[in-house]
């Protein structure tokens, strides 16, 4: 699986490259059966691996992904291997876009965003975000439903990446860090209209945002993240990074059985 030499320009310079139809009917349905089944037994499963929409922490009853926000933590699963390990399309793009075959699947994440009542995800930067500093981190996000301006569909602040770490905050009702939004120059987001197999690459450091999910379409979408092994850093490695985490009292990775314990996209002659 090749990209065009154009892809991988508009990757460097903006931050972020769309692939459509990269992913096939039989992939898709695969990965959405998986998901569903964890969400109908997410009482039996670990409690960390979900996160709930807020209008589900009551306690009323909602049906498998209508009460999921988010999974976390698929990559201890064997499906990880499965649908994103080597030879998989996601980890050959990566491969092509970074220029490294040391792969190894940092994370493995969705988002069901639930027709109706998904909630906005704030403008942000992963980096930031991230106990490590992991310059090669490339995350492919995978639609697995149509993702539309009305139902939340993705949104990246072009070029945002070569801008360094920008200052994030915390306030209440909101995820996690985030980067207010009139930081934004609205000259430069590009809203991303995607059908199911379509994927999106970005970089750690380029700013994206989604809307809340008023429609009566559901986004389900997936995302794996991608590090060379040869080029993951300990926090440390950046002193920028390490004077940010300071400011928002966010704890700093240094082990390196964290990476170590992150499955390599192929697990042959490691």
């Amino acid at each position: 699986m090749m990209l065009s030499a154009e892809q991988i320009a508009q990757y460097e310079r903006d931050g972020f490259v769309v692939v459509r139809a990269l992913f096939d009917e039989l992939w898709r349905t695969g990965v959405s059966d998986w998901l569903t089944d964890l969400a109908q037994r997410r009482e039996q499963l670990p409690k960390e691996q979900f996160v709930l929409e807020a209008a589900t922490r009551d306690g009323s009853p909602h049906s498998s992904l209508t009460a999921v926000r988010k999974f976390e933590s698929l990559n201890k699963h064997p499906e990880a291997l499965r649908y994103f390990g080597a030879g998989s399309p996601g980890a050959l793009a990566t491969e092509k876009l970074i220029g490294r075959d040391d792969l190894r699947i940092i994370y493995l994440s969705a988002f069901a965003k639930p027709a109706g009542h998904g909630s906005k995800t704030p403008w942000h930067q992963d980096q930031a975000l991230w106990p490590n500093w992991m310059p090669t981190a490339t995350s492919c996000w995978v639609a697995l439903d149509p993702c539309t301006h009305e139902n939340g569909c993705l949104q990246f602040l072009r070029g945002s990446h070569r801008e360094g770490l920008a200052e994030h905050v915390m306030t209440e009702g909101t995820p996690h860090q985030h980067i207010p939004a009139d930081h934004a120059d609205p000259d430069r987001i590009v809203s991303v209209l995607m059908q199911p197999g379509d994927a999106i690459f970005f970089g750690g450091r380029v700013w994206h945002f989604s809307e809340a999910n008023g429609s009566p379409q559901r986004r389900l979408g997936i995302v794996a993240v991608y590090a060379s092994n040869r080029e993951l850093h300990d926090a440390a490695d950046n002193a920028a990074f390490v004077r940010q985490k300071q400011r928002l009292n966010r704890p700093i990775g240094s082990d390196r059985s964290w990476y170590e314990s992150r499955p390599w996209a192929s697990e042959i002659g490691r």
